[in-house]
């Protein structure tokens, strides 16, 4: 469980970084917005959040339906074993 939580972690994390480095940053760059106050940090922030919402939404919309599915798209991979 604890691995598992930590991976989810780590890649909302990463996932929240490059949205924020290759979407939002460019943009703000652009328009020169960023003024004495650099967002950077926050916007990684709301963005991280932004993420586990968006997932957790996704979770409660499919269910264990999706799981079940990928759970038997492995097994007919492993060869059902």
């Amino acid at each position: 469980m604890s691995a598992a939580t930590g991976m989810v972690i780590v890649e909302t994390i990463a996932l929240s970084t490059m949205v924020c480095n290759d979407l939002v940053m460019p943009v703000l760059l652009r328009r020169r917005r960023l003024g004495r106050h650099d967002p950077a940090l926050e916007l990684k922030r709301n963005g991280s959040a932004l993420i586990v919402d968006v997932a957790w939404l996704f979770c409660l919309k499919v269910g264990s339906h999706a799981t079940s599915t990928l759970d038997r798209l492995r097994a007919a991979a492993d060869g059902g074993s």
